[in-house]
């Protein structure tokens, strides 16, 4: 009896241990079809636009909201530069823009809201980039 119980809470403990890594498997973004119908979008810091992602590549744009933050603000990436190439990975939690051999790295806190906790700013988007995500409280 000890080693039937044993043995059906060690399965247990391994199926979850299973589907848990599963979940935490990083996907891709697509969001070629948000860029082709609206001619781009934005991530927003507060109300004006931080990064602009079109079909040309990705922009910093409203650089000096990020140099009015208090200390060092370690963000990847050059205002006014073009990033051709850039791509979003995301796990369940966490959603990365990579782009030039640079991360930058933000908490999901839903389908439109984003956190860098590094620096504790939220970002937003007025698109549902992740619909399969469900909004934090």
């Amino acid at each position: 009896m000890f080693i039937k119980h044993t043995l059906l809470i060690s399965s247990t403990l391994f199926g979850l241990s299973i589907l848990r890594g599963c979940s935490m498997e990083e996907r891709s973004l697509d969001l070629d079809k948000l860029i082709e119908e609206q001619d781009g979008f934005t991530f927003n810091m507060d109300e004006p636009p931080l990064f602009f992602f079109s079909k040309e590549g990705m922009t910093i744009l409203n650089a000096e909201n990020i140099n009015k933050l208090e200390g060092d603000y370690p963000f990847p990436f050059l205002p006014d530069h073009m990033y051709e190439d850039y791509e979003f990975k995301h796990s369940d939690d966490l959603l990365q823009i990579e782009a030039d051999g640079m991360t930058y790295d933000l908490t999901i806190l839903g389908p439109r809201r984003f956190l860098d906790e590094e620096n504790n700013i939220e970002l937003s988007t007025n698109d549902y980039l992740l619909e399969d995500i469900e909004e934090s409280e």
